[in-house]
């Protein structure tokens, strides 16, 4: 049942009168025309429906929506529940059987511990444990240590002896200058000479010189029978061992025959730069050595007599230099250098020794000053001297002159003077070193 419209056209018109006048040229016919058009032209299904809505619709919906959610959620918390409860009870269940598990292998450990017997030898550790942990580790470094150090010396050893090897065979084969000792008799004495040799070689010095001193030479060349072994002790010093089987016959040589031996091979190893000579038999101390007895050892050239050279001429007509100590003398040694040189320019006469000084002028001398500076000596020679470098004598007089110098301990000498610039290799104005050691490596 509707509710019928309280509008009809009494009414609207009642309605329309109450209203203030309005001013309008149309008329109360068209007005009224144009009103109802427009009531016609709004959808009627608004109007029903606006008319038509329940008030209580609102209410019921939100609470079927409660109800929906209640329905939703509910039954999941319910299930988390039963699921949290059926955790707790499964982990309380299998804790109770870790536990029974633990308290049965506990027991089972007990047990064995019980039935395995100790070590009768067993101590508890000591206290300082750690101690001998970190010695044990100190003690592996160091021999980790030990171990490089020696594998380092061992690469080293091994490099050396590689470079030795390449030493000796650059050194196969080299030119080497030895001095050889000569005993020549004259009709009152004998005389002691050396003379250089130079030969190729690859062999050591003891090795030369065991040969040279063994071996049948040339005529007055001084040989030692029975030489076993030479072997230098040190730069200074040389052993000379001999054979028992020879000693005897050594035991027999004149007094003579003593001295030459005795000053030739003194004569030899000063040239090599040796100062004592060491004598043994069969590597015992003391040798018998002639009319000397049983000798042990010779000091070389001990300062007695001059320290200056002289010439000798042989048969055969070769000139030698010799030490100025075989000449005969009746004065004191002379002292320094310059007096030896004069010295050696006057020589007794029927000597078997000649002077090196060459005949000068009566009025000039022929060395003009002699100085020394810086462990040298200079040798100045008068400006009217010429020097030839063709000239034998005056090669002799240089080498007697340069050899008296070193036995004064000069390191060098300069020869000062007009002429040639080299006398048979010997140069002039320039320093020239005296050849104390002819063993050249």
């Amino acid at each position: 049942m509707t509710r019928k419209s309280r509008w009809d056209e009494t009414d609207i018109e009642n309605t329309l009168k109450d209203l203030p006048p309005i001013k309008d040229r149309q008329s109360k016919e068209d007005l009224f025309t144009k009103i109802e058009k427009r009531a016609e032209e709004q959808p009627a299904t608004r109007s029903s429906s606006r008319r038509n809505k329940k008030p209580w619709l609102y209410p019921v919906m939100a609470s079927a929506a409660a109800i929906f959610l209640l329905v939703l959620i509910v039954p999941s918390f319910l299930s988390s529940q039963n699921e949290q409860s059926l955790i707790l009870n499964s982990s309380d269940d299998g804790d109770s059987a870790e536990d029974g598990e633990s308290t049965a292998l506990f027991e089972e450990s007990e047990e064995e511990e019980e039935s395995t017997p100790e070590p009768e030898s067993y101590e508890p550790p000591p206290d300082d444990a750690g101690e001998e942990e970190s010695y044990d580790a100190d003690a592996a470094s160091e021999r980790d240590e030990t171990a490089d150090e020696e594998s380092e010396a061992e690469s080293a050893d091994l490099h050396e002896e590689e470079e030795a090897e390449a030493e000796v065979t650059e050194q196969e084969t080299r030119m080497v200058t030895l001095p050889v000792p000569y005993v020549f008799s004259t009709a009152t004495d004998f005389v002691i000479a050396i003379k250089n040799e130079v030969i190729e070689t690859d062999e050591e010095l003891e090795d030369l010189l065991i040969n040279l001193l063994t071996e049948e030479g040339e005529s007055d060349q001084l040989t030692l029978p029975g030489l076993n072994d030479v072997v230098f002790i040190d730069e200074k010093t040389v052993q000379l061992d001999f054979t028992d089987e020879e000693e005897q016959s050594f035991q027999s040589l004149s007094s003579m025959e003593t001295d030459y031996y005795r000053e030739g091979l003194q004569e030899m190893f000063l040239a090599l730069g040796v100062k004592r000579i060491v004598l043994t038999t069969e590597g015992e101390d003391g040798f018998s050595f002639g009319a000397d007895g049983v000798t042990e050892e010779w000091e070389l050239r001990n300062g007695e007599g001059p320290l200056g050279y002289m010439l000798f001429t042989t048969e055969s007509g070769e000139t030698l230099l010799v030490h100025s100590s075989q000449a005969s003398q009746e004065d004191a040694s002379p002292g320094s250098f310059e007096e030896t040189i004069e010295w050696m320019k006057d020589v007794e006469e029927g000597s078997d020794l000649q002077s090196p000084m060459p005949e000068f002028d009566e009025e000039r001398e022929l060395i003009t000053e002699v100085t020394e500076e810086n462990g040298g000596i200079t040798v100045i020679f008068d400006e009217e001297y010429t020097f030839d470098e063709n000239s034998e004598e005056q090669a002799m007089m240089l080498k007697a002159l340069l050899y008296t110098a070193a036995e004064f301990g000069y390191d060098f000498v300069v020869f000062e003077g007009e002429g040639a610039e080299q006398v048979h290799g010997i140069t002039i104005g320039e320093e020239v070193y005296p050849d104390e050691t002819p063993y050249e490596q």
